[in-house]
Formats: C-alpha cells, structure tokens, sequence
C-alpha cells in the first residue's frame, strides 16, 4: 500500500512545502497515521486516496508549523 500511493503523499506534501526533507517527513506521518487508524477506516466508505491527500496536506501545515516554532529555515 505504501508503494502503491507514498508518491500521491510525497507529491502533496512537496507541492505544499517545496522543502523535500519535510515532504519526506510528512509521508512519513501519514502512513503511520494510516497504521494508527486503519482498524476505524475498514469500516468507512471513503477512497482511500482522498483520505491520504487531506492527511498529506493537513500534515505539510503541521510540520511547516513546527519548523517555524523552532525558528528553523
């Protein structure tokens, strides 16, 4: 499943950010969030494609945040 769509997340992310080491992060996170969550999302009838695109977005902000809290560029 990674293999399958850690490019649609890389994509988002590095569309996002423009930074490829927080693009790699974010992938990252999401796929262990999708591990984390994957038991309550069987039961859902949401494609899964959309639910990783909203996560990989969602976390490109989060990590984008971060770095700026720690004053990094």
């Amino acid at each position: 499943m990674v293999e399958r769509y850690a490019g649609l997340v890389f994509g988002v992310a590095l569309q996002r950010r423009g930074d490829r080491p927080l693009a790699e992060e974010a992938v990252r996170n999401v796929f262990a969030d999708l591990a984390r969550k994957a038991p309550a999302l069987a039961g859902t009838h949401r494609p899964l494609a959309a639910w990783l695109h909203r996560c990989a977005v969602y976390e490109s902000i989060t990590l984008l945040r971060g770095k700026s809290a720690t004053g990094k560029k």
